[in-house]
């Protein structure tokens, strides 16, 4: 279970709204996008606020350079800023065609991920001006969601709202030749909102999607795992967390929109079904909660809402291991379980069309 541990407010009014929350895997540095066009930055451990990043629209994602502590990207329509958070500068640079709707950074640290419109752009981190890649063909509609394995840079997940969840190997393709970077193709139908990396090795990927349903995929076989729809019309998806202490286990976070249970995130965790509610996280928020992250492996999670609060969770006393209660029990529900959790090494040597 967690408990409250430290609140913090996005502007002294009170009339700005956190869209989004991010934290840094090499520095204790927690991010918050808001409706002001400020990205605000906090200590992990005591959620102090530190500095701000001012931005002159709405700021559509952010990242953190995963191998240097002071650097941070952000994006604003077709623009991409490289923030040196030591002195609070930016160097912007024009990244985009379109409109860009995601962002991220490989474990490396030497490629940014950029959903361009319908396109897939990379670009090197150590030059921004250098376009290393631009993948045009493989969704037909907005890329709303960008992210690359946690451990191989080379593989980079895609969501778009075309309903398409593509995985792509990059170092298997060429300058003029795209066809071997497209390992996977999965059709779920529903616009792609959020993707997170799961299970053993990191070889599974759940989608989540605008209508509120999520479909767990496999990245070693293409097989798609399952699938859950919405759970009642009352509730919305807030996002989904990966434990790597607890074998990649994955937990589903939800909102409601319920006015006595307004401001709560409801947690569970996902495998063959969802089990019952494990976690409740309240007496933080006020109004709807729109993003959530684990900090130190999901020990600390940090939560950002619309009545404007930044709360940190912190986990009491150690993880403890609930049984779970799945909505079905069938043979074939417990077999997909048993891939979603054991999946092992990657392999990237075939392709499943859904059409």
């Amino acid at each position: 279970m967690y408990s409250l541990s430290h609140i913090a407010k996005a502007a002294p009014q009170g009339d700005c709204f956190i869209f989004a929350v991010r934290s840094s895997k090499c520095s204790p540095i927690l991010g918050a996008s808001n409706s002001n066009h400020f990205i605000k930055l906090y200590d992990t451990t005591s959620l102090q606020y530190t500095t701000q990043l001012r931005h002159r629209a709405t700021i559509s994602d952010f990242c953190f350079s995963s191998t240097d502590p002071n650097v941070l990207f952000s994006a604003e329509s077709k623009t991409v800023q490289v923030w040196d958070l030591r002195s609070q500068r930016s160097s912007p640079f024009l990244a985009a065609w379109v409109e860009i709707d995601s962002l991220h950074v490989s474990c490396d640290g030497t490629m940014l991920a950029i959903g361009d419109g319908n396109d897939v752009v990379l670009r090197d981190c150590r030059q921004m001006q250098n376009e290393m890649a631009r993948y045009s063909e493989f969704h037909a509609e907005s890329v709303t969601a960008a992210q690359f394995h946690p451990t191989k840079p080379n593989i980079l997940c895609t969501g778009s709202q075309d309903g398409l969840v593509n995985m792509l190997d990059i170092k298997a393709g060429s300058a003029n030749d795209h066809e071997d970077v497209l390992v996977w193709v999965f059709n779920i139908f529903d616009p792609v909102e959020r993707l997170t990396l799961c299970g053993d090795n990191y070889a599974a990927l759940a989608a989540t999607t605008s209508m509120e349903s999520m479909a767990i995929c496999s990245l070693e076989s293409g097989d798609l795992l399952g699938s859950f729809d919405r759970q009642s019309e009352d509730t919305y998806i807030v996002g989904c967390l990966c434990s790597e202490a607890s074998g990649g286990q994955l937990v589903s976070f939800t909102g409601s929109k319920l006015p006595e249970n307004e401001g709560k995130l409801f947690g569970q965790s996902v495998g063959s079904g969802l089990s019952e509610v494990e976690t409740v996280l309240e007496g933080g928020h006020q109004g709807l909660v729109r993003s959530i992250v684990g900090i130190q492996d999901t020990r600390v999670l940090a939560s950002g809402a619309e009545d404007g609060t930044l709360c940190m969770w912190t986990m009491e006393g150690k993880p403890v291991s609930h049984p779970r209660k799945v909505t079905k029990k069938t043979k074939d529900a417990e077999a997909q379980n048993e891939m979603f959790v054991g999946l092992g090494k990657l392999d990237t040597c075939s392709k499943f069309k859904p059409y």
